[in-house]
C-alpha cells in the first residue's frame, strides 16, 4: 500500500505525518519554529532551522508509523 508523506511548513511549527493511500493517518510529529522579531515590527525565520526541524520530525514520524523501506509500493 502506497504511504505519502504529508509536510505543513507554518509560522509557529512544521508538522509531518505519514498517511496511506486510503487517508489513514499512520503517525504525526510536530516541532516549534522560532520567530525572531525585527526592529522594524516584522518577524524573520532560520531556514536551517526549517531544515533541521523538518528531518528530525520526518525521522520521527517515519519510525511511528512502521512504515519501512521494504514495505510495498
Amino acid at each position: 500500500m502506497p504511504h505519502v508523506l504529508a509536510i505543513d511548513l507554518g509560522t509557529t511549527g512544521v508538522k509531518v505525518a505519514v498517511v496511506r493511500d486510503d487517508a489513514a493517518v499512520l503517525a504525526v510529529v510536530s516541532r516549534p519554529l522560532t520567530n525572531t522579531l525585527t526592529a522594524d515590527g516584522g518577524v524573520e525565520q532560520d531556514a536551517h532551522e526549517w531544515w533541521q526541524q523538518l528531518v528530525a520530525a520526518s525521522r520521527e514520524a517515519i519510525a511511528a508509523s512502521g512504515v519501512g523501506a521494504a514495505s510495498p509500493r
